[in-house]
């Protein structure tokens, strides 16, 4: 006989069925996150779910009714089951982390699976801070986080319930791809400390996350509507730069910073080096692979850096200074700043982390709107410009 207790409603029970209900609801989330990485538009081969099967002490960032200790045999369950695959947790190093099979993808085609079909819980922190774990950072060479839990204060209320404005805007303005719905659409801005032992602060990064258009390939975008119309891709021009330069003289850079000597002829390469000084803590003493296939051959770190601070010297000394984290952040308020005005005039936005995409229709007012919330900030308005969108050569024509 099963063992027994009463609920609330004076009913009884069964412990067994208890544990299968629990049992159930992992299943559902792990199968409906699944859902969504399989199917979401900017999914790439070989992306996948982090699953938390370690044995750790529940966080504001855990389901309060989600059973975490399930987790572990249910991952087991569905990969006997051929429905995922696992990259077992490593002490320190990695999570643990699943990916569909072939067969799981083909029971999304069998039975009509669409992202429509996933609907999300209420509730889920919306306000991260992670700490990174040790050393200092390299651009392009991320180090190990963790999520920090931090007590509610004025500030992160504020801040979850900005973050719920947009979310909510977002929710009702019929953002599709290739003319379906997105499935659910949950954002959160994640805040930035530089070790788990310093002060929780949130005055370093900030970036939103967690929409599928802010991975999106390029040449996917045009595939995007909101509220049934193409969309247009507004973006601050070199804002980090530009930030540098009002931090240190109060005026922005003469001309493009991104025009080096010598790199003419690689703007991209010029745009992740000024990245990467900003960025960094210490000197660059050598290149990253990412960063050298983007020079012209035979670029050292020297090199480069000397041609940047040539052009820059007023602001030279700021590389190497892991100023980074401090100019993401004016970002992010800028940008939430713009996403809150555009929702209190009615107008959708899909933030970026420089900028935004929206409606076709909508970019003029948009581009005001940006520049006046950079000047209310800043004391100076930001160039904005409006990137363009690949387009299919039948459809740019029928444009």
């Amino acid at each position: 006989m099963d063992a027994a207790r009463p609920d609330p409603s004076g009913r009884v029970r069964s412990l067994r069925r208890d544990a299968e209900q629990r049992r159930r609801l992992v299943v559902g989330n792990i199968v409906a996150n699944l859902v969504l990485l399989a199917l979401s538009p900017a999914r790439e081969t070989g992306s996948a779910l982090a699953v938390a099967t370690a044995k750790t002490r529940p966080t504001r960032y855990d389901r309060g009714d989600f059973p975490q200790r399930m987790l572990k045999e249910v991952v087991a369950a569905l990969a006997s089951a051929g429905m995922l695959t696992v990259e077992p947790y490593v002490y320190k190093q990695r999570t643990t982390t699943v990916e569909p099979t072939t067969e799981f993808l083909e029971l999304l085609v069998s039975y009509g699976i669409r992202l429509a079909d996933v609907g999300r819980e209420a509730g889920g922190e919306t306000i991260w801070l992670v700490a990174r774990t040790g050393g200092p950072r390299f651009y392009n060479q991320p180090l190990p986080k963790c999520l920090v839990h931090y007590e509610d204060t004025e500030e992160t209320t504020r801040l979850r319930h900005e973050v719920a404005t947009i979310t909510d805007m977002l929710g009702g303005a019929g953002v599709t791809y290739d003319g379906e719905a997105v499935g659910p659409l949950f954002l959160h801005r994640s805040f930035l400390v530089r070790s788990p032992e310093a002060p929780a602060e949130f005055n370093l990064n900030g970036r939103l996350w967690g929409g599928f258009w802010q991975t999106l390939d390029s040449e996917k975008r045009h595939r995007i509507t909101i509220g049934g119309e193409g969309i247009t891709d507004l973006d601050f021009a070199a804002m980090h730069p530009t930030m540098a330069y009002l931090q240190v003289t109060g005026r922005p850079p003469s001309g493009d910073p991104y025009d080096i000597p010598g790199l003419e002829e690689h703007r991209s390469g010029a745009k992740q080096a000024m990245a990467s000084l900003l960025s960094r803590t210490g000197p660059m003493l050598s290149l990253a692979p990412k960063l050298k296939a983007k020079l012209p051959e035979g670029w050292t770190a020297r090199q480069l850096v000397e041609a940047i601070s040539g052009r820059h010297p007023a602001i030279a000394h700021l590389f190497g200074t892991d100023l980074g984290g401090s100019l993401m952040h004016m970002e992010s308020r800028i940008l939430m700043a713009v996403l809150l005005e555009l929702a209190r005039r009615g107008i959708a936005a899909l933030p970026m982390h420089d900028g935004i995409q929206t409606k076709l229709s909508d970019a003029e007012e948009a581009m005001e709107v940006m520049q006046s919330v950079s000047e209310q900030m800043l004391g100076v308005a930001l160039p904005v410009k409006e990137k363009p969108i690949w387009r299919p050569s039948s459809l740019a024509n029928a444009a």
